[in-house]
């Protein structure tokens, strides 16, 4: 195997990911909320500011998100569960959404609004309690959450949504943060919802879970990694010869 093949796997397969906030990669929130993972079935959305992303170059491709337990979850989750509808979207924030500013309308955070919204996964989905791990602070990430077409990121402010149609799990509490200047959230609890709010408990807070957003890189960036590794692979080949 060369040099090449294992730094680089399948060069165009690379993987790369941002937790965001990027400042609780390996911190615990401040905060714990069920998230996408409601038990009743809702919309849920996260605006995202572009800085968070930073290490996702424009133009990679998004396949895939996560999410963890809060440390202080208990019991964990138990058993298996299935989401008969569970929808993600993405797309560019509409000009001056930011998470600090942004409408209780869902469409109206997207640039386009509705139609501006890409659809990257649809299907139910099922969930393993004991794929996710727990006992640490934070604890680990659970399984990705693939999707079934990749969204190309062009940089910029994003926004995630997730309409689920609940599931017979006990709500789970997610590792999250207080709404801030980098991540925010909003929810309703109907997976048709147009606005945001709606909830049975007029003070329900939502706050924004902690996510692992994972990509492949565009391209070009892939080929430049690939051309810098070459110098490298001469050399290697080159030392190898030298101790024959």
């Amino acid at each position: 195997m060369t040099l090449l093949a294992l730094l680089v796997p399948g060069a165009a397969a690379a993987q790369i990911s941002a937790v965001v906030p990027n400042a609780n990669a390996t911190t615990e929130g401040n905060s714990f909320d069920v998230g996408p993972f409601f038990q009743g079935g809702q919309t849920y959305q996260l605006i995202i500011l572009a800085t968070q992303l930073n290490s996702i170059p424009a133009g990679s491709l998004l396949n895939a998100i996560a999410f963890r337990l809060d440390a202080g979850e208990s019991p964990a989750l138990e058993g298996t569960s299935t989401f008969q509808r569970f929808d993600i979207f993405l797309g560019q924030a509409a000009a001056g959404v930011t998470p600090t500013s942004f409408s209780q309308n869902f469409a109206e955070n997207f640039a386009g609004g509705a139609a501006g919204r890409t659809q990257v996964r649809s299907g139910e989905l099922t969930i393993r309690g004991s794929d996710f791990p727990t006992g640490s602070s934070p604890n680990g990430f659970g399984p990705d959450i693939v999707f079934n077409t990749p969204f190309a990121y062009q940089g910029g402010n994003l926004v995630l949504e997730i309409r689920q149609s609940g599931s017979n799990f006990t709500d789970a509490e997610l590792d999250a943060v207080t709404n801030n200047s980098e991540i925010a959230a909003l929810a309703a609890p109907s997976p048709d919802a147009t606005v945001a709010g709606g909830f049975s408990d007029p003070n329900t807070i939502v706050d924004a879970t902690v996510t692992r957003f994972s990509a492949v890189p565009e391209p070009g960036t892939v080929a430049l990694l690939s051309a810098g590794l070459v110098p490298l692979l001469g050399a290697a080949a080159r030392r190898r010869q030298r101790k024959r």
